[in-house]
């Protein structure tokens, strides 16, 4: 989870805003807040990023590609 814990340097002297989105998967048996990376989602929330909730285990590339891929391409 290095990606979201590290700041980066950018040498631009006008500031940069990188859109970011943040996807949390989560087992619905268990609900959200039990999931092992939801308090990296409220990290996310707290840089204002985009935070999506998604039913489905840590592998949707895998088990619900089609679901992935309209969020990805910011479809409903």
């Amino acid at each position: 989870m290095a990606s979201i814990k590290e700041s980066i340097v950018l040498k631009n002297s006008k500031r940069l805003e990188i859109p970011s989105t943040y996807i949390l998967t989560f087992d619905p048996k268990n609900g959200v807040g039990k999931d092992d990376f939801y308090f990296f989602s409220t990290r996310a929330k707290k840089y204002n990023w985009k935070v999506i909730e998604m039913e489905a285990d840590h592998n949707p590339q895998i088990n619900k590609l089609d679901e992935l891929v309209k969020i990805l391409n910011n479809e409903k």
